[in-house]
């Protein structure tokens, strides 16, 4: 079964997610926005996230199982794991678990950025870097950019507030052994 992690990693090397017709446009984003409900050319970090767990879904209605929220917000995303006890400000926790996505809010908490973890890299057992998927960022790592990247952060994530949140028992959530 193939799982959020392959799809996104695929989709970023064919530069799936590329803004093509200004900030946060591109057929492909403009047809994400419209499926899920939110204007065009609207913030894209989460629903860069929820539609690979929404192709899963689709692909495997026969496993039932914990579905993710479907919203384009980072504060609804993070209310959505929080309220489930899938929280963790701890990096370490990420070795327990088989799959994450992190959400960094301002020091305010209203604006945010939802990203995919797709490897944990570790030194002695520790977690000391994390090679993330990001959509709507650019190479510089701006929460508002230009495309999808893989990027590699390294811990402890600063200067915002991050929050790791536990995807292994939701359906397509699980890529690390």
């Amino acid at each position: 079964m193939l799982d959020v992690n392959e799809v996104l990693i695929d989709r970023i090397a064919s530069g799936f997610y590329k803004e093509t017709h200004g900030q946060n446009r591109s057929p492909i984003l403009d047809k994400l926005c419209l499926k899920w409900g939110y204007p065009l050319g609207s913030p894209w970090c989460a629903l860069f996230v929820i539609d690979a767990f929404d192709l899963i879904e689709d692909e495997h209605k026969e496993i039932s199982g914990i579905k993710i929220i479907k919203t384009a917000g980072s504060q609804a995303m993070l209310k959505w794991f929080k309220d489930r006890a899938l929280i963790s400000k701890n990096p370490q926790d990420l070795l327990n678990w088989k799959g994450a996505l992190a959400i960094r809010t301002d020091p305010g908490g209203k604006h945010g950025h939802v990203l995919l973890i797709s490897e944990r890299l570790t030194t002695n057992n520790k977690v000391v870097a994390l090679t993330t998927l990001e959509g709507n960022t650019n190479l510089a790592g701006s929460s508002n950019g230009d495309g999808a990247y893989k990027r590699k952060r390294i811990i402890p994530l600063t200067p915002y507030t991050w929050t790791f949140c536990n995807t292994s028992e939701i359906i397509g959530g699980r890529w690390w052994n």
